[in-house]
């Protein structure tokens, strides 16, 4: 028998002598192009059509600085990507250049700035203040640890599961975001359900009570409600009471690739996506990807003749897929971060039919999310040349009209002088609400898409290019654009007050039009201005009609002193690195001895919006998202000290 401790100091022996050899060993850079290991991950990307796209996905990126001891603020990388730790959670959480966050940092007021106050958290490192912590939801705390299985099982089966408040929640899931993510059969839920409700739950696994739960958690965050209580609880207490009652069953179930359990992954992801943390939802969705990887979901059967049971099956399995593929590239995008799928070679699964019903937008996403995915790769890792990466804009936004305007007539946005209205409110609730969303999703990307434009317009105070005026020109186009939709849909729309995620969205494209704002300062007429602030003020608007969020409020009393700034003719300042172009700055990403390019005679430096390719995501968890869908995923409305496993 081998002797444990004689085994164990050998092993301790081999691992100081290859320590000893290694700190002698000078340390190299690899190369370009080099071992697949620092490669960045094609994400399924095209394979590129010329040479230069070639050569830049074949880049190293800069990496990112992560001396957060020294508080360096000389790298690169360091304004483009915000690498920080929530001091709520002690968790260090990465937002990368496609990400709300990252933008935002850059709108940090200085200390001597009234807007100073707003912030209140420090990062602990740097001693400047912390989004990631000042956007944290301390109400929103779930924890693994509090779940005593078999406690708790008993209690719930006592109470025939929540019977009484079930057809409400439940309700306020499937008259809700259901139809924007309609991965379950309504009838064949609800029959399951009837087990759990009169005694007969032993005819049902515990990943379907599991699933039950999340679904119930959601309906009850989302649903309308016309009183403060049920029951002696309110919307957030009863959401967050069924998400603790889902956790507890999820801790027997680590180890299940069953349907169900990727089910209620996602849906937990779409619950911590609107209590506004992000990257919580980042983490659910992760595991419900290798899950369905790991049952081979993306894989479709060899066998050519399926009894009408098993094709139900396999249907629902595709869309429950594709619905997931779809959420999974959005919410790592609007993160910043890198999906897990894996390339689309490995995926033949059948994309689901297009019959004119609530499941034809798992089909139409598929293609929006994969230039969804170009767009991270073209204009944010690419390191081009900004003639380059203004040409590459210009097509891939030609690819997001060519999606719009291709969509299923119900779900394909309308000109208001070219529709009557009634005719409208006589389709069906789900094409009126995905009509919304799918919309919303299209100008979100558009911002995303043109924003390093905007950054670079400010910060180059000479006069720019037709075709860099108009990147700028788009970005804040599809900023206003997005705005309008929200604030009209609010004005209209009841349900879509409770999509707590449209905070993100509103929020980004208001710092791009307080950007613009700022911009236009010196360089517009003072109408165009107030143009301009009067978007914010509907900003305003909408995040009051929200006061049940945390966030939403945090957000309003950090835009209302930068809105009075720019009103005042101030411009915006941040702490470390200011907006570029308002004063003497460094230009997020852009280090200040990065070489210049010369652009149809304009002398102009780009920063550098690639990620780093050793951060390893691709095994980590992953994505989610919800009725919406991007960008803000950065604003932490999120769980405390919440951890998976």
């Amino acid at each position: 028998m081998v002797n444990m401790s004689s085994y164990v100091t050998e092993l301790e022996k081999q691992v100081q002598t290859l320590s000893a050899q290694l700190s002698q060993q000078p340390t190299s850079k690899p190369a370009e192009g080099g071992s697949p290991a620092n490669a960045p991950n094609p994400i399924a990307s095209p394979a590129p059509t010329d040479g230069n796209q070639a050569q830049n996905c074949g880049r190293s990126p800069s990496k990112v600085n992560t001396n957060t001891d020294t508080g360096n603020e000389s790298g690169d990388d360091d304004d483009v990507e915000v690498n920080d730790v929530n001091t709520h959670t002690r968790n260090t959480e990465f937002h990368g250049p496609t990400s709300s966050m990252s933008f935002l940092s850059a709108l940090q007021p200085q200390k001597s700035s009234p807007a100073y106050s707003a912030y209140s958290n420090l990062n602990k490192f740097t001693n400047k203040p912390s989004i990631v912590s000042d956007f944290h939801n301390n109400a929103f705390s779930p924890s693994h640890q509090e779940a005593i299985y078999n406690t708790e099982v008993l209690s719930l089966e006592d109470e025939r599961y929540h019977f009484r408040q079930a057809h409400l929640f439940l309700d306020g899931y499937f008259q809700n975001l259901h139809y924007i993510h309609p991965i379950l059969d309504r009838t064949a839920f609800l029959a399951r359900c009837e087990d759990l409700w009169f005694g007969r739950s032993e005819r049902q696994p515990k990943s379907f009570v599991a699933l039950y739960y999340s679904v119930m958690s959601l309906g009850a965050l989302v649903r309308e409600w016309d009183r403060q209580e049920l029951d002696g609880l309110g919307r957030f207490d009863w959401s967050r009471k069924l998400y603790q009652n889902a956790l507890c069953f999820v801790e027997a179930l680590r180890s299940r690739t069953d349907v169900e359990v990727i089910q209620c992954f996602i849906f937990l992801a779409k619950v911590c996506q609107n209590e506004l943390n992000p990257h919580m939802a980042y983490m659910w969705l992760g595991n419900a990807s290798r899950i369905s990887l790991s049952a081979g979901h993306n894989r479709q059967s060899r066998r050519k003749i399926m009894t009408t049971e098993e094709l139900e099956s396999s249907n629902a399995v595709s869309k429950l897929w594709w619905g997931l593929y779809s959420l999974e590239i959005e919410t790592s995008f609007a993160l910043g971060r890198p999906d897990s799928l894996g390339t689309d070679d490995y995926h033949n699964r059948n994309v689901p039919a297009l019959d004119g019903s609530e499941t034809d937008i798992i089909a139409v996403m598929i293609p929006f999310a994969r230039i969804v995915r170009r767009v991270s790769i073209f204009i944010y890792r690419s390191g081009s040349s900004v003639r380059d990466q203004t040409s590459k804009a210009f097509q891939l936004q030609a690819e997001l009209d060519e999606w719009l305007a291709g969509l299923p007539e119900k779900l394909r946005p309308r000109q208001k002088d070219t529709v009557n209205s009634m005719e409208l409110m006589k389709d069906p609730e789900w094409a009126r609400r995905q009509r919304v969303v799918l919309e919303l999703r299209h100008w979100n990307v558009n911002m995303i898409l043109f924003r390093p434009f905007l950054i670079c317009a400010i910060r180059n105070t000479r006069q720019g290019t037709p075709a860099l005026d108009s990147a700028v020109s788009r970005c804040v186009q599809a900023a206003r654009r997005s705005i309008e939709l929200m604030h009209e849909t609010f004005c209209k729309h009841t349900y879509f007050r409770t999509w707590w995620y449209n905070t993100t969205y509103i929020l980004y494209a208001a710092s791009i039009i307080l950007c613009h704002a700022s911009r236009a300062s010196t360089t517009s007429s003072s109408g165009e201005k107030q143009s301009l602030l009067h978007l914010i003020d509907m900003t305003l608007e909408v995040l009051e009609v929200m006061d049940e969020s945390v966030v939403a409020k945090k957000a309003a009393e950090m835009l209302r002193p930068i809105l009075e700034n720019v009103r005042s003719g101030n411009p915006i300042h941040a702490t470390a690195h200011q907006l570029p172009g308002l004063s003497p700055i460094h230009v997020p990403g852009l280090s200040p001895n990065a070489p210049s390019l010369d652009y149809d005679g304009l002398h102009i430096q780009m920063p550098d919006l690639s990620m780093d390719p050793d951060l390893d995501f691709i095994n980590a968890s992953l994505p989610l998202d919800y009725g919406q869908f991007n960008l803000w995923n950065n604003f932490q409305d999120s769980m405390g000290d919440f951890r998976f496993g």
